[in-house]
């Protein structure tokens, strides 16, 4: 394994953890897929809807979908990661790789966040009143976008950019 290229929290972190929420995150949309779509807007963003929350055949696929999308999501980062760091690859290899990896999670995680903050409408500037989903898809999405950027942070150091242009 490429200790230098992912140290180990890193590793647990984005391994096992972050792919564990993410497998987590699609069971539930796949089980409970109503559920699912019952909580997507907390209480106080519900109560300002004009008419009532209507559950239809095709809410259900979408949630079941987005359930599929996490799945993928969780599976990618599950095998991958794993599979990058025991390949053999040099560390500034291995770097190059999961920064672009987590680069992609990373812009996924902020298009996320602002998709749910203008659906969260008004809702979007009282967190208090948020339940566990819209903290799931707001806080807990925030905090997996700063363990990137500390992962950023800490694998600039191993970059040479000069060395990536003689390559080139």
């Amino acid at each position: 394994m490429t200790d230098l290229a992912l140290p180990s929290p890193y590793y647990q972190f984005f391994a096992y953890v972050e792919p564990t929420l993410a497998l987590a995150g699609g069971v539930y949309a796949w089980v409970l897929p109503q559920k699912y779509h019952d909580e997507l807007l907390p209480p106080a963003a519900l109560a300002k809807l004009s008419g009532k929350l209507v559950r239809s055949d095709a809410a259900v696929m979408a949630v079941r979908q987005l359930g599929n999308c996490y799945f993928l999501l969780g599976l990618m980062s599950l095998l991958l990661i794993p599979s990058i760091a025991s390949s053999g690859l040099s560390t500034s290899q291995a770097v190059k790789i999961f920064r672009t990896f987590f680069l992609v999670l990373a812009i996924a995680d902020i298009t996320h966040i602002l998709c749910t903050l203008v659906d969260l409408g008004d809702q979007a500037w009282h967190p208090a009143s948020w339940n566990t989903l819209a903290h799931g898809n707001t806080t807990l999405v925030v905090g997996l976008f700063l363990w990137r950027m500390a992962y950023f942070r800490y694998s600039a150091k191993l970059v040479d950019p000069g060395q990536d242009r003689k390559t080139r």
